[in-house]
């Protein structure tokens, strides 16, 4: 077959239907907002703000992203998730072109790229906010443009290919592996050419401009971008962030052993289940033919693939993303070997059925792969966060303050802070998890919120919360939202009908609810049906009725779905209920109750709407919990300080004594309190490390022998007459001791009343006062 001589509108037709069917595709799979982890969260504001990330900084990607960004539709994270569907499409373009560069017939070159574009972690990473797409399109790119300079001999190919790899090295430093290839390729091919100072000169600028992109980080760092995670003011430490030496420890630290016995077969998992067994059959073919052929061009690919393996495999941070500009240089190769069988297929006797096999088999590699890969790369419903993180800004007070929590949540916050500007005029901040920081905010009016790590820390130094509860979707938005297949069950008490907008009513028929609009509107509803039936499928309630039932192991009305367990719905002027299996999974006095299962009979959500909100239904929780604090204690530190006046943490009648060693360490604290009335303390809870030991001594200063028996303690304690003149009659000594083993511990003590007077001292494993405090905490009840 011969070699093309250019790119002809043909070939940039095919090719611009490569890029548009895998665009087409990523489209309808992509995460449509914030789903999909802390990283993607974060290079979703990134480009907006102009900041800077984690090492290396990823100067091109931030760039790029803001161009995206000011794209005139869709949220901002859909914007930044579209970038990512577009660079991955268009690596199915540049694939497409080495293969017809390469000869390969134009079948074998869309099976190629298609291949590519569908396999599952390409696809994976192309639907998201993530470096790594375009780090495979520019890879592709690369490669794209060097073979085209070897076909066409046309020295502006040779500075494309030098152009983009020099833009890849802005964006993700697994670039620098595949170089060795690059520049072996070039000379190779044409070593004369490639060192005249012609050519030379613009090809030394851009490697330079390449380099130069980090200077993006210096710039931002200057100019205080709202948000920094990498900072250089001078070279030594921009040399620090672009070599990633926070990272050291993590990059070829494994040993011979886990890399031959984990490393290699997981990643040669990785890579076999990305091309398939018929791709990797195909990928065997490629290679010999490559190397009777074009030893030159085989040179490329295997030195690209060993660069981009070697650092794969020596990473321990996200393999999935460093392996993928691999499959850049793997599936030109697959599409050099189908075409090699249609070249053996032509010398054959029956070499229309062998080319018409070879054409079923192009066909179906693409369409395996999106048959196998569809379902897990669909994230179009992934809707929680964006819904979640929605409502609570919406309830969010005009001062209010959120402490760190895991990664994942905080670039969420920030994504809403900085990238959708969710505040809206409110003074809304994000700060460390520091107890210091967050009561001086607290001291200030703000009002606190917290997830669930930051709540159990600050839990501990006397901060008391209650828990939130978030309003998400309206009702016909929640429906829309339903996965097909999965069953929905709706029950509302009479008169809702009437209530119901017609968007509901609406949004009712995509479970198979035709007649919902035809209710009267004094009856109640009931509707047991199937997100995305056809119309009329769903079981309804009857006028006059007040239930209806599916029984296991039967159709649910006209569908082909069969109920997993016995499903009822019922709903009266006694209120409205949904039943699972015999046991009620949601009810309420009025309104609506609304459950979800999937298709195999498992509870997804059950809810109450209550018809005041907007019909708008309850986020769950359970998922997220949100917490509001309602209780700022007072508090005092007490480690390694000798005895200290704790009158204010005892004010309330009860408090919690907070044990936060370095290192394992048999800490001690004691509590002197006194009371004109008699009191008893009790531990109510106990939570950290270790198993606190508490003793409670009780003493009545009207008997002499009790008030000897105090005299004698105080001595032993070091508490002089000086310290303790109180005209109470009853003193109580609370003594704890407990090795947190390094971590924390807390133990809550009711008091019995409120005290005003206390004294209290700590043995700590080193002299600072906060490695044990006293806060005082509201008493039970």
């Amino acid at each position: 077959m011969a070699l093309p001589t250019g790119i002809r509108w043909t070939e940039w037709l095919t090719g611009a239907a490569v890029v548009l069917l895998t665009l087409a595709t990523y489209l309808v799979t992509m995460y449509p907002g914030l789903g999909g982890g802390g990283d993607a969260a974060k290079f979703r504001y990134l480009g907006h703000v102009l900041g800077t990330a984690h090492p290396p900084g990823y100067p091109l990607y931030v760039v790029v992203s803001w161009l995206f960004s000011v794209l005139p539709f869709g949220t901002l994270a859909y914007r930044i998730n579209l970038m990512s569907a577009v660079c991955g499409a268009l690596a199915a373009g540049a694939t497409y072109i080495s293969v017809r560069s390469l000869g390969g017939a134009r079948a074998a070159a869309v099976a190629a790229a298609l291949g590519l574009g569908f396999g599952r972690l390409f696809w994976s990473k192309a639907a998201l906010a993530e470096v790594y797409a375009l780090a495979g399109f520019l890879t592709a790119a690369t490669i794209a443009a060097l073979l085209k300079w070897r076909q066409t001999q046309r020295s502006g190919w040779l500075l494309w290919a030098v152009a983009f790899a020099s833009l890849a090295f802005g964006n993700h430093l697994t670039v620098a592996f595949a170089v060795p290839a690059f520049v072996a390729f070039a000379l190779l091919n044409d070593a004369r050419t490639c060192l005249r100072p012609r050519m030379l000169r613009p090809c030394a600028a851009m490697i330079f401009l390449g380099v130069a992109q980090y200077g993006f980080i210096v710039l931002r760092t200057y100019q205080h971008a709202p948000y920094l995670e990498s900072k250089a003011t001078n070279l030594r430490e921009l040399w620090e962030i672009v070599t990633a030496r926070r990272y050291a420890g993590d990059i070829f630290a494994f040993t011979w052993r886990e890399l031959f016995a984990e490393r290699v077969p997981a990643f040669l998992s990785m890579f076999r289940q990305e091309l398939t067994v018929v791709g990797a059959v195909l990928l065997a073919v490629g290679v010999v033919w490559l190397f009777r052929t074009r030893w030159r061009e085989l040179s490329l690919f295997v030195l690209g693939l060993l660069g981009i393996s070697l650092i794969t495999l020596n990473v321990s941070a996200d393999s999935e993303g460093f392996i993928l500009p691999a499959f850049a240089f793997a599936w030109p190769i697959v599409g050099v070997g189908l075409h090699a069988l249609f070249q053996l297929a032509d010398r054959t006797k029956l070499r229309r059925v062998a080319t018409g096999l070879l054409l079923a088999l192009a066909v179906a590699i693409p369409s395996w792969q999106v048959a196998a890969n569809f379902t897990v790369n669909n994230h179009s419903r992934r809707v929680f966060e964006d819904i979640y993180f929605g409502s609570l800004f919406e309830i969010l007070p005009p001062k209010a303050v959120i402490p760190a929590e895991e990664y994942a949540i905080d670039q969420v916050v920030f994504y809403e802070l900085l990238g959708a500007e969710a505040a809206r005029g409110r003074d809304i901040r994000h700060v460390g998890l520091d107890v210091e920081q967050v009561r001086s905010y607290i001291d200030r009016g703000y009002s606190l919120f917290a997830f669930s790590t930051a709540k159990t820390q600050l839990e501990g130094h006397g901060l008391v919360f209650e828990p939130v509860h978030l309003l998400g979707q309206p009702l016909s938005g929640y429906l829309e939202t339903v996965r097909p297949g999965w069953v929905v069950a709706v029950a509302g008490t009479p008169g809702t009908v009437a209530s119901l907008p017609p968007s509901v009513l609406r949004s009712m028929k995509r479970i198979g609810a035709t007649g919902a609009a035809g209710v009267a509107a004094g009856t109640a509803i009931g509707v047991i049906g199937v997100s995305g039936g056809p119309a009329g499928s769903a079981v309804m309630l009857a006028p006059g009725a007040t239930g209806i039932m599916v029984q296991a192991n039967t159709r649910i009305g006209q569908t082909d779905t069969v109920a997993a367990v016995d499903l009822r719905v019922s709903a009266g002027d006694d209120g409205a209920v949904v039943s699972l299996g015999g046991r009620d999974v949601v009810r309420a006095a009025s309104g609506i109750v609304i459950a979800v299962l999937t298709a195999g009979g498992r509870l997804v959500d059950a809810s109450s709407i209550d018809m005041a909100n907007g019909l708008r239904v309850p986020i769950d929780m359970r998922q997220l919990p949100l917490y509001r604090m309602t209780f700022a204690g007072r508090c005092e530190d007490v480690g390694n300080t000798g005895w200290k006046d704790v009158s204010l943490p005892l004010g309330s009648g009860a408090t919690i004594a907070r044990i936060d060693n370095y290192r394992a360490f048999d800490a001690s604290m004691v509590i002197y309190a006194a009371s004109e009335d008699a009191f008893s303390p009790a531990v109510t809870s106990t939570a950290g490390t270790g198993q606190p030991r508490v003793v409670t001594d009780v003493y009545d200063t009207a008997d002499r022998a009790q008030a000897a028996a105090l005299t004698r303690r105080f001595a032993e304690d070091g508490i002089g007459a000086d310290m303790w003149r109180r005209p109470e009659r009853r003193v109580v000594r609370i003594s704890i001791a407990v090795n947190d083993g390094g971590d924390y511990s807390t133990t809550t003590l009711n008091l019995g009343r409120k005290l005003l007077f206390g004294l209290a001292r700590a043995t700590v494993d080193l002299n600072n006062p906060r490695r044990a405090t006293l806060c005082s905490v509201p008493p039970p009840g």
